[in-house]
């Protein structure tokens, strides 16, 4: 069985070129099978970076969706807060005006 190493110079001793041919010709195909497995590694990383890529954009997504509904309540209160203190406001302005004015309400009794 002949050992196999790395030969950087094949030295052309007792060899054929058939051997020869051979020899190169299974390099070639170790070398094509090791750049498939690499590019195969390559497309397996790439896969999982994109996986992990459209769960943290799914996740962000999800925060915003939940910011935005927040934000809506929180704007449905300020709103009605608002519309509180301007009616607030308007009573407010009426009373003064009354009271400069010297104008006294008269008061109802209510009913018991």
């Amino acid at each position: 069985m002949r050992e196999t190493r790395l030969q950087l110079m094949p030295t052309f001793n007792d060899s054929t070129r058939t051997e020869y041919e051979m020899f190169l010709e299974a390099v070639r195909s170790r070398r094509l099978v090791a750049a498939q497995e690499y590019a195969l590694g390559q497309e397996l990383q790439l896969d999982r970076e994109v996986d992990q890529l459209q769960a943290k954009l799914a996740s962000k997504l999800d925060q915003l969706n939940n910011a935005l509904k927040r934000m809506e309540l929180l704007d449905e209160r300020v709103s009605k807060l608002l519309a509180e203190c301007e009616m607030y406001r308007g009573e407010l302005g009426f009373t003064l005006d009354m009271k400069e004015s010297g104008v006294i309400p008269s008061k109802k009794k209510r009913k018991r």
